[in-house]
């Protein structure tokens, strides 16, 4: 059994999700990404969470521009709740505290409008 038919055990009470994507392999993006992605948006423990997708390996010559990834996983849909893609090269640390930096301020706008 893969670890991703686990993941459901770990929604309730979430603040955010955080879904790191292989840009440089775009066939798993639009097909098992994108599919595993819209499970968890779907998941009535999730409705509403902001969600930061990590467009990794940017590094890579061919790797799929951050837009791209967008339009692959097909977060344009997305109506109920904010969404961000970030840059990284996870290896050199290169975009992975901008992505949580916008996360961290999400969140805490989030707190603020709900207090």
């Amino acid at each position: 059994m893969q670890i991703r038919g686990l993941w459901h055990h770990y929604f309730q009470n979430t603040d955010a999700i955080i879904f790191v994507v292989d840009s440089a392999d775009p066939d798993r993006i639009e097909s098992e990404a994108q599919e595993e992605l819209w499970k968890a948006l779907n998941d009535q423990n999730l409705a509403n969470v902001p969600l930061l997708v990590y467009a990794n390996k940017q590094d890579l010559p061919n790797a799929l521009s951050v837009q791209q990834v967008a339009q692959r996983l097909e977060l344009g849909k997305i109506r109920n709740r904010e969404w961000f893609v970030q840059a990284c090269a996870a290896v050199k640390r290169d975009g992975i505290y901008e992505g949580l930096d916008w996360l961290a301020e999400t969140l805490q706008k989030r707190r603020k409008n709900q207090a």
